[in-house]
């Protein structure tokens, strides 16, 4: 039987596993001001993120633009759990459009294509974006996760020590622009995405202020 739009349940699901990501049909929502830049999260090239594909994390191998989730968590900023629905419903992006729970293939075929970028929404004399040119060149989130690779049992102290070099110059540069151009939490993550010390969470490293500022310390599971 053909799936038609009524046989939603609204259950929520989609919109409590992550907002979607945007594609170049949805910049006429930021420019119409339908969606404003500090609702929007980067995923940045080089992340770990699910795909809604493979259902497990894979790394992103492209810039990802998506709606920001909510209380901390990956419900999206307007999914309303009271009633079940969309609080942006009349202006939701494609992905929200396309997407049927049991008929995912609609999804699954623009799925890392036509993707917007960060530089598609900013002015192109814009000054910050320079701040987040340095920032992705030498804070690429790659850099973490290569080092993670590498045996630790060898020289543990010496990739503890150049994570926290990198978690310190990632939150420099964050400072820096915070500072000149004062700018909110909510427009820091579109500018410069997660913040290294949130990508390294899940690999079991936890921040704390140390002598030197913000560092991580790698808690082991506990058995």
């Amino acid at each position: 039987m053909p799936y038609a739009k009524e046989d939603c349940r609204r259950c929520g699901n989609c919109c409590r596993n992550g907002g979607p990501a945007l594609h170049d049909q949805d910049r006429h929502l930021v420019t119409d001001g339908h969606l404003h830049l500090d609702q929007l999260i980067t995923i940045r090239k080089g992340e770990k993120a699910v795909s809604p594909a493979a259902g497990a994390p894979k790394t992103i191998t492209h810039e990802l633009i998506k709606i920001q989730g909510r209380g901390g968590g990956w419900d999206c900023l307007f999914f309303n759990p009271a009633e079940q629905s969309c609080t942006t419903y009349d202006h939701r992006p494609l992905e929200c459009h396309l997407f049927l729970c049991r008929i995912p293939a609609a999804l699954h075929a623009i799925m890392e294509k036509e993707l917007l970028q960060r530089r598609d929404l900013l002015h192109p004399n814009d000054p910050v974006r320079e701040i987040m040119e340095r920032h992705d060149q030498q804070c690429p989130p790659a850099a973490l996760f290569e080092l993670l690779k590498t045996p630790h049992e060898d020289n543990h102290a010496a990739i503890l020590s150049e994570l926290n070099r990198l978690v310190r110059l990632d939150m420099s540069i964050r400072q820096e622009a915070v500072s000149k151009f004062t700018i909110s939490a909510g427009l820091e993550l579109f500018l410069f995405g997660r913040p290294h010390f949130i990508l390294l969470a899940p690999h079991g490293f936890s921040p704390r202020q140390g002598p030197n500022g913000l560092e991580v310390v790698h808690r082991p599971p506990q058995v």
